[in-house]
């Protein structure tokens, strides 16, 4: 099994293991986005406090995980993609942004 293979089915892996954690946070995930459930403040004959603040603190945890999962999802397609060079390509953003934190030896 080449490097490359071992890389890729690591990133696989830890995208399950993200997949499994994101569903923790999915109850509140869909009450803050599709039942547009949000924190109330309670102040009431001495009870006070937030009720329903869990569906925006799941909401952002599973956003959280999602973004991840894309960005592995995204690193595997660059691993394997075999067509984007420096050479020829410089000035696209990949290769500035390369070239702005790393300098030349990225290459």
């Amino acid at each position: 099994m080449s490097y490359q293979s071992r890389q890729i089915k690591a990133i696989k892996l830890a995208i399950e293991a993200l997949v499994k954690e994101r569903r923790k946070f999915s109850s509140g995930h869909v009450a803050y986005e599709q039942q547009h459930i949000r924190p109330v403040e309670i102040n009431s004959e001495g009870i006070t406090g937030v009720t329903m603040g869990f569906a925006e603190d799941e909401h952002r945890k599973y956003k959280e995980l999602d973004d991840a999962i894309q960005a592995m999802e995204d690193l595997i397609e660059i691993i394997t993609d075999p067509g984007v060079t420096y050479e020829g390509n410089s000035d696209l953003p990949l290769f500035v942004e390369m070239e702005k934190n790393h300098g030349k030896e990225n290459r």
